[in-house]
């Protein structure tokens, strides 16, 4: 996700800041199931990744400040 170069980050497109910074890390193996390709008018299509493969990744690194949801559930309601 996009945070300002301070560390500081707030939810929406119009805050978004300038620096890289990583909130989540995730391992394990996917394959070309795990991957769902929505088409646009123009015909490109892009790849989004299932959340049945997400959630069967194991999370190894989490940062709660820089949740880009509105509220921790799921996994991340219990992970610190």
């Amino acid at each position: 996700m996009l945070a300002h170069r301070d560390g500081t980050y707030a939810r929406g497109k119009d805050s978004r800041g300038d620096t890289v910074a990583v909130w989540e890390i995730r391992f394990g193996e996917l394959s070309d199931g795990d991957f769902q390709v929505a088409g646009t008018r123009t015909g490109n299509g892009r790849a989004k990744l299932r959340k049945e493969a997400l959630d069967r990744m194991e999370l190894v690194y989490y940062d709660p400040a820089l949740l880009p949801y509105a509220r921790a559930t799921g996994v991340y309601a219990h992970a610190r």
